[in-house]
C-alpha cells in the first residue's frame, strides 16, 4: 500500500512538472510571432523624396560653384581698353617700325606710362633710336600723330582687351625702359609691353619683319588701323624712367623728322 501511494504522488509531480514545462516552452514561441505580426501590421512611414534631395544638393553645389568663381582680390575684370601691337614698313627697304596703341574705351582717365589718356581717346607708344635726330628712347603719339597724313591700308596689327589690373601692368612697364638700342629696339620694346599681360604671348625677337609672321600666326589683321589723332602738343618723349618718368613735348623739328621715316 505505502509503495503505491508513494508511485501515485511521484506520478502526480511527474505531471505537474510537465505542464510546467510545456507552458515555459511556449512562451518564447509566441513572442517572436507576435513581433513579426506588430511589423507587418505597423504602417510604413513614406521615405523622403529623392528628387528633393537631388534638388537640395544641386542647389547647393551651385551655390559653393558660385562663390568660388566670385573674384577674390577684389579687381574689377570688366574691359578699360583695348591694346594693339602694330607695325607698318618703313622708308628703308624691308625694315618696319613696330609700337603700341592704346585705346581708352571706359569712361574715365587712364594712366598709360607717364601719360594720362582722356576717356574714349587714344595714345600710341613706341621707341625710336637711329631714325629720329632727337634722343633715342619712348615716345608718346608720334605713330598716331603721323597716321592723320597717310593711307591707312598699310598696317600689320593684333588687338587684345585689358582691364584695370592690366593697365597698371603696362604702365608700370611702359615706365621700366626708355632707351633704345640695336638689340633692345622698337620691336623688343613693343613686345616686352605686349606679353607682360595675359594674352597670345609673341617672342620678342629683335627682327620688326619676324612681327608680321607672328601677327598673322595669331590672326592679326591687315590694312586698315583706327588711330585717335592727337593735337600737336599731345606729342611727347619720355624723359626718365620708373616713377621718375616724366614727359617732355617733342621739339618740331624732331618730330618732323620722326614722322618723315616713320
Amino acid at each position: 500500500m505505502k509503495i503505491k501511494r508513494i508511485a501515485a504522488i511521484m506520478l502526480v509531480f511527474s505531471l505537474l512538472a510537465g505542464a510546467v514545462t510545456a507552458a515555459k516552452a511556449a512562451e518564447p514561441v509566441n513572442e517572436p510571432i507576435e513581433g513579426v505580426t506588430t511589423a507587418l501590421t505597423q504602417q510604413i512611414p513614406d521615405e523622403p523624396s529623392t528628387s528633393a534631395e537631388q534638388e537640395e544638393t544641386t542647389t547647393a553645389d551651385e551655390e559653393s560653384t558660385e562663390s568660388t568663381t566670385e573674384p577674390t582680390d577684389g579687381t574689377d575684370s570688366e574691359t578699360v581698353a583695348l591694346m594693339s601691337i602694330c607695325a607698318r614698313a618703313t622708308g628703308f627697304p624691308a625694315f618696319f617700325h613696330v609700337w603700341i596703341y592704346i585705346q581708352n574705351v571706359s569712361d574715365e582717365m587712364l594712366r598709360v606710362g607717364a601719360y594720362d589718356l582722356p576717356e574714349q581717346e587714344g595714345v600710341s607708344i613706341g621707341s625710336w633710336g637711329m631714325m629720329v635726330t632727337d634722343m633715342w628712347g619712348v615716345y608718346y603719339n608720334v605713330e598716331s600723330y603721323a597716321s592723320k597724313d597717310r593711307d591707312s591700308g598699310d598696317y600689320y596689327s593684333l588687338t587684345k582687351a585689358l582691364d584695370m589690373q592690366d593697365i597698371e601692368k603696362v604702365s608700370e612697364e611702359v615706365r621700366r625702359f626708355n632707351y633704345w638700342d640695336p638689340i633692345f629696339n622698337c620691336t623688343v620694346f613693343a613686345y616686352r609691353v605686349w606679353d607682360c599681360v595675359g594674352g597670345k604671348w609673341l617672342f620678342p625677337f629683335p627682327l620688326p619683319w619676324i612681327t608680321l609672321i607672328q601677327l598673322a600666326i595669331h590672326g592679326g589683321k591687315t590694312g586698315e588701323l583706327e588711330m585717335f589723332v592727337p593735337e600737336r602738343n599731345n606729342v611727347f618723349r619720355q624723359k626718365g624712367w620708373g616713377d621718375e618718368a616724366t614727359l617732355v613735348e617733342t621739339e618740331d623739328w624732331a618730330l618732323k623728322s620722326i614722322v618723315a621715316k616713320s
